[in-house]
């Protein structure tokens, strides 16, 4: 029978021999010499009082002892690898969001959350709607930023707020002027905020309108602000820009952003960053 002191890198060591067929070229791909193998098997022979290899010129074979400890060892180190994993993924809160919220709002309420959890890792992935309902689903997010429309019934949610939506232009660009100009968009051809700016200029006669894409939010803004068109952002990303109007007689109704998660799921990370943005929705 397996011992105590039995570690869980001797049955590494002695999976990686069996599947090499040879303990010089296990230990070559494990990056140990020869003789620190050789040892650590014999070792594990010791502990179970059986003989796990026969060796010979062209390098070992199992034994049916080694048989049944090579099928036993597959299943014990699965279970600790994924057990591993589990203990990771705690230490670290994966968050889904659009790459205009991770610019804007996103890190206020981060900086707050690392301050009640400064232990946590953080790991923020920015994509599309359609993809971070994805990744929640297939559990790659634990949490994740969606509008209305991507909240399925399998998930639950914890928070809400509303983004106000600006078209904006060159500064010095009258309204009139604006429908002329290229639309100025994400790559992405889900973008919500794409579709409602090519929606906006639909409802102004012009159903094909000149399209700039760009890769970034950033991108878009400097190339407002260099007179190439206009664009449709929330009006959280614009502070402090000096040479962008904002259309003030846009009629557009406001975007509410779900924060979501899986039902049953939620934990402490989830119910923190929950309360920190009902906390600062009221202030």
């Amino acid at each position: 029978m397996m011992e105590g002191a039995m570690e869980s890198q001797e049955l590494r060591i002695f999976r990686e021999v069996a599947r090499a067929g040879s303990i010089s070229k296990a230990a070559g791909q494990l990056g140990y010499v020869q003789s620190n193998v050789t040892a650590r098997i014999k070792k594990l022979e010791e502990e179970l009082n059986a003989v796990l290899l026969i060796r010979h010129s062209k390098g070992v074979t199992l034994t049916a002892e080694g048989e049944r400890l090579l099928i036993a060892s597959e299943d014990i180190l699965d279970r600790i690898d994924r057990a591993a994993a589990q203990i990771r993924d705690r230490k670290t809160f994966r968050i889904g969001a659009a790459h205009t919220l991770s610019i804007s709002r996103l890190p206020l309420w981060l900086t707050a959350f690392q301050e009640q959890l400064p232990e946590m890792n953080l790991s923020v992935v920015t994509d599309s709607q359609d993809h971070l309902a994805q990744y929640l689903s297939e559990g790659k997010a634990d949490c994740a930023f969606l509008e209305a429309q991507y909240v399925t019934e399998e998930m639950e949610t914890l928070a809400s707020f509303q983004e106000t939506l600006c078209i904006i232009a060159p500064f010095g660009c009258a309204e009139r002027e604006m429908i002329q100009m290229p639309a100025i968009v994400n790559k992405i051809a889900a973008c919500p905020y794409r579709a409602r700016l090519l929606a906006w200029f639909q409802s102004h006669g012009v159903p094909a309108p000149r399209i700039i894409e760009m890769d970034t939010v950033e991108a878009i803004l400097r190339s407002v602000e260099l007179g190439m068109g206009i664009s449709l952002l929330p009006a959280s990303v614009l502070s402090e820009r000096q040479n962008i109007a904002v259309s003030g007689e846009l009629k557009m109704d406001p975007v509410r952003i779900f924060l979501s998660v899986c039902k049953g799921s939620s934990g402490r990370a989830s119910e923190i960053l929950r309360e920190i943005i009902i906390n600062g929705a009221k202030s």
